[in-house]
């Protein structure tokens, strides 16, 4: 028991770590484009936005909600250029996916385990901190993605409407 509770510890530690290191990499993090575009800058010249308005835009296009309506165009022009380029990074990268898989690989592992110390061994806060970690890994690999396309593909049908 105390051995298998110190290993789910240790990887408990080691998933935000292992998380932590895979981040830090150059191409985890390149989501600028091979040319390193500014999509803000170049949506707000292509229609000419005062800042006001790129701020609504892209609150719209965060959220996946319609923009209003002079500024539909230019909603749907930047969730349509961010989603291309989401996709181009996701296509140019796939270990990405490898990485992604492997963790939430681990954090399922961990909330298995968090819920087993939790309802069958009663381990106490020690279980609940695993839950917790592991929940969130899961949020963060899983679903935050999903979340982001889902509001994006929302975005464009949303503001392409007229």
């Amino acid at each position: 028991m105390p051995l298998a509770l110190v290993l789910l510890l240790l990887v408990a530690l080691a998933l935000p770590l292992l998380a932590w290191s895979l981040a830090g990499r150059r191409f985890w993090a390149d989501l600028r484009g091979p040319a390193g575009r500014d999509l803000r800058a170049e949506v707000v010249a292509r229609h000419r936005l005062a800042p006001a308005d790129a701020d609504a835009v892209q609150q719209a296009v965060t959220r996946g909600r319609p923009a209003p309506a002079p500024l539909r165009p230019a909603a749907a022009d930047w969730a349509g250029s961010t989603l291309a380029t989401v996709d181009e990074q996701h296509a140019r990268h796939a270990g990405r996916d490898r990485a992604a898989a492997v963790v939430l690989a681990l954090a399922g592992l961990c909330v298995l385990a968090g819920v087993v110390l939790a309802l069958v061994l009663d381990a106490g806060p020690v279980s609940f901190l695993l839950l917790l970690l592991a929940a969130g890994a899961v949020g963060n690999v899983a679903l935050l993605p999903l979340l982001v396309r889902r509001n994006l593909r929302r975005a464009v049908a949303v503001n392409s409407r007229g």
